[in-house]
């Protein structure tokens, strides 16, 4: 109900509750899979939840990037919940939780407010409950030039390098900072 809802919000100011950390991805690109990040965010700002389902990990990885693209605050914070865990109630974020469910076997039990926004990244082998999905689709060729090319690569070595390695843009930028 509305009042007890009301009431975890409250009880979580005074007990200063901090949701759990994780990592904080920040996105300054044009969005690789537009058309599917701009369906979850019309999902998201309408229901304040979004399931962004793909059958690998990464490719959900690559749509949640996008969508915090699309996002004010152009970041979302992605935290991986482990089996038994329940996921955490995003609260009062400037920037939505990304819950990755891949190491998951079974539907995970959902907060009932969804507070900040709540972005899952699930297998498409997983139910996500009454959360809408949206299905991350393969990387197509075009899309992977268009990876290389938000990461700065210059586009005469982005023609040459995306047919050879299909990489999303968080694997991209993880191997920069390494």
């Amino acid at each position: 109900s509305l009042e007890r809802q009301g009431d975890r919000r409250a009880a979580r100011v005074f007990r200063r509750e901090a949701r759990p950390r994780g990592e904080r991805l920040v996105a300054d690109h044009a969005p690789i899979l537009a058309g599917e990040a701009r369906a979850a965010m019309r999902i998201l700002a309408g229901e304040g939840a979004v399931s962004l389902r793909s059958p690998s990990r990464r490719m959900a990885r690559q749509l949640a990037l996008d969508l915090a693209a699309l996002l004010p605050g152009h970041a979302c914070e992605i935290l991986a919940l482990r089996p038994g865990e329940a996921v955490p109630d995003p609260g009062e974020s400037s920037v939505p939780l990304a819950v990755d469910l891949f190491d998951l076997d079974q539907e995970p039990r959902l907060p009932l407010d969804f507070g900040g926004g709540l972005v899952l990244l699930a297998p498409d082998r997983l139910e996500t409950g009454r959360i809408r999905a949206v299905d991350a689709p393969p990387l197509a060729p075009p899309r992977a030039r268009a990876v290389w090319e938000a990461a700065g690569v210059p586009a005469g070595l982005a023609d040459r390098l995306a047919p050879r390695f299909a990489l999303t843009l968080p694997e991209l930028l993880a191997a920069r900072q390494e």
